[in-house]
């Protein structure tokens, strides 16, 4: 069965995906996937936790698509490859321009520039998350009348088949990964018996919609909460939520053609806001009504003369409230603009001057990052993985002594060793010790000969990356 769960923002659809989830499982259902966006999946696992309890939060899985691609992978036992970061990107997709360029019929002469090739890994990636393939560019390319839109497809049809048989050699590209689940789903029955819900989705990629095409194939029992203030769509194609109700037809076209019947959608009702002037704006972007007349001070207009006074006034505005209203801290407020790239300057001089502290978050590609940062975050983390382990380890030996326990160092000032041999022995000594003992020694250590005890060495670490992590790279390090 196909539900939907329809319902405008702050309307409840969440708590309801909650509830369903709550009553699926009192109903003794064999298990329950909960699919949310990346960023939802930690608020999601607390939620669950809240709403079913710890024992029967074991029975449901909080996943997001990527997450879902890495277990479905690891069940059917093919090995994603080394994941690439964007430097190591950057790189394939040179090496693959490189060899495509003497075939290319349009790119050929900007094959080598640096911008050309981080545009071109840009495309590729939208490229496959429509779903699109090489063979398919190609395909798409044929049906085109000759002429500069027809060379194009081709060159990229050529650009990404290169770039795909570079990187599936012995790596695993990110925007491969949704290819790499709806391949794995093909031998895997990982829905079947399910209850699937997804949740926080305002519409879906290429690659998304063929995974959820595998899902219907796999469970009968389906639940989407879909953000929209009605089940059909009044405004014909020209609302602000005539994009969802295309979602919601489509994934009723899709349940037809595999069998799964739609059942009537619950829709929830509109939210309200404490003021009632919110409700009337909230409203009034969904559908034209009577204008709001009464005075609020929920809501102020600015007209400013250029960015600048914008931010002035937002800041005034802050730091004014903030003095007079008890309780009040800047980290309670929120700065958001349409484009932030244009605001950054002015917001972090004009905050600067009212001595209002501003977090500005942005994302930055990690090839941009200059080398002496990269080289300070590498010394950096040193430090805190070394913080980490040993933190816990004096943590264990104090609480230990309180209950007249003695127990030994396990780091003895390892970053002040003077070789490899004796950074070992100073770093986690009881890992260390253990292994020595109980698989090392047992082996034949150094007493053997000179290839049996390279043996006894390799098994040794090998089995000491396995007991760091059951993945093919702790193994690797190993």
């Amino acid at each position: 069965m196909l539900e939907f769960i329809f319902g405008p923002a702050n309307s409840g659809k969440s708590q309801t995906v909650y509830r369903r989830i709550a009553e699926a499982l009192q109903r003794r259902a064999a298990s329950v996937v909960l699919l949310v966006p990346e960023q939802n999946s930690f608020e999601s696992e607390r939620a669950i936790l809240k709403y079913v309890g710890s024992r029967a939060s074991q029975r449901v899985e909080v996943l997001t698509f990527s997450r879902l691609a890495e277990l479905v992978t690891r069940q059917v036992g093919g090995a994603p490859g080394l994941p690439l970061d964007d430097g190591g990107r950057l790189i394939f997709m040179g090496q693959a321009l490189e060899k495509a360029r003497p075939a290319l019929r349009y790119y050929a002469g900007q094959a080598d520039r640096q911008a050309f090739i981080r545009a071109a890994l840009d495309m590729i990636g939208e490229l496959k998350q429509c779903g699109l393939t090489p063979d398919g560019l190609l395909a798409l390319a044929n049906d085109l009348p000759e002429g500069t839109l027809r060379a194009k497809v081709e060159d990229f049809s050529r650009m990404m088949g290169e770039y795909d048989a570079l990187v599936a050699s012995r790596n695993m590209d990110k925007d491969d990964l949704l290819t790499r689940l709806y391949d794995a789903l093909a031998e895997c029955s990982f829905f079947e018996g399910k209850q699937v819900f997804f949740d926080a989705f305002f519409g879906f990629t290429g690659q998304q919609w063929k995974v959820i095409d595998r899902i219907f194939q796999q469970s009968d029992a389906l639940c989407f909460a879909l953000p929209a203030d009605a089940a059909e769509d009044k405004a014909q194609g020209l609302g602000i939520f005539s994009n969802i109700h295309k979602t919601a037809a489509r994934l009723r076209r899709m349940a037809a053609a595999n069998g799964v019947r739609t059942a009537a959608p619950l829709v929830l009702p509109h939210a309200f806001f404490e003021d009632p002037a919110l409700t009337a704006l909230e409203s009034g972007f969904r559908q034209t009504g009577a204008p709001y007349e009464e005075e609020t001070d929920a809501l102020t207009v600015v007209s400013a003369g250029n960015l600048y006074e914008e931010v002035d006034f937002a800041a005034r505005t802050i730091h004014r409230m903030v003095r007079t209203t008890p309780g009040l801290r800047y980290r309670d407020f929120v700065l958001i603009a349409r484009d932030m790239h244009s605001y950054q300057n002015a917001v972090e001089t004009v905050f600067a001057r009212y001595d209002i502290p501003v977090f500005i978050d942005e994302q930055r590609e990690a090839a941009s990052m200059p080398v002496m940062t990269a080289w300070l975050g590498l010394l950096a983390y040193t430090f805190q993985i070394y913080f980490d382990f040993a933190g816990y380890s004096d943590m264990a030996i104090g609480l230990g002594r309180m209950f007249g326990f003695h127990f030994l160092e396990n780091f003895d000032y390892p970053y002040l060793s003077k070789s490899i041999t004796e950074f070992w022995r100073r770093w986690h000594i009881s890992l260390g010790t253990w292994f020595r003992e109980y698989v090392y020694i047992p082996l034949g250590g150094n007493r053997v000969g000179h290839y049996r005890h390279l043996w006894n060495l390799f098994v040794t670490f090998l089995v000491s990356g396995i007991w760091h992590g059951a993945n093919l790279t702790f193994v690797l390090w190993g």
